[in-house]
């Protein structure tokens, strides 16, 4: 397969890619007016574009604590993650035991318990341990 060939087949998934940050940055430097308006086409400018939103959102709400917050949360999770998850991997391949199999096979099949079941029970854990209103509560599974 030709180069030429290989980026004709991959740029509609480009286009599909990138439309969302597109539409965003465009919906960001939009005046207000231009954004509600039903009678012209989505992807046209009819007024001047502006620096308005950002400006609301970086300088008039909490945006750097969220973003602070969230990177906090982030590298956190994956730090944590990553360290519980090469020792686990490790003494589970490293080490064999009678029931290592069965731990393997008893780790799988809890990632087919629904999300959506484990939040109650998880919530009332939290809430047990005050840790609803905290940072910390985000860095928990």
């Amino acid at each position: 397969m030709t180069t030429a060939r290989r980026y004709l087949l991959l740029s509609p998934l480009l286009v599909f890619v990138l439309l969302p940050f597109l539409w965003m940055l465009q919906t960001a430097v939009k005046q207000d007016t231009d954004l509600y308006a039903y009678d012209g086409i989505p992807f046209w400018f009819n007024s001047a574009p502006t620096l308005q939103h950002l400006n609301f959102l970086l300088f008039e709400t909490k945006f750097a604590s969220w973003f602070t917050n969230s990177m906090i949360v982030g590298v956190g999770v994956s730090a944590i993650t990553l360290v519980f998850s090469t020792l686990g991997g490790y003494a589970l391949s490293r080490y064999t035991t009678r029931g290592t199999h069965l731990m393997g096979v008893g780790m799988f099949l809890s990632y087919l318990v629904p999300q959506a079941l484990l939040f109650v029970p998880l919530a009332r854990i939290m809430a047990q341990l005050h840790l609803n209103d905290s940072i910390w509560r985000s860095t928990r599974p």
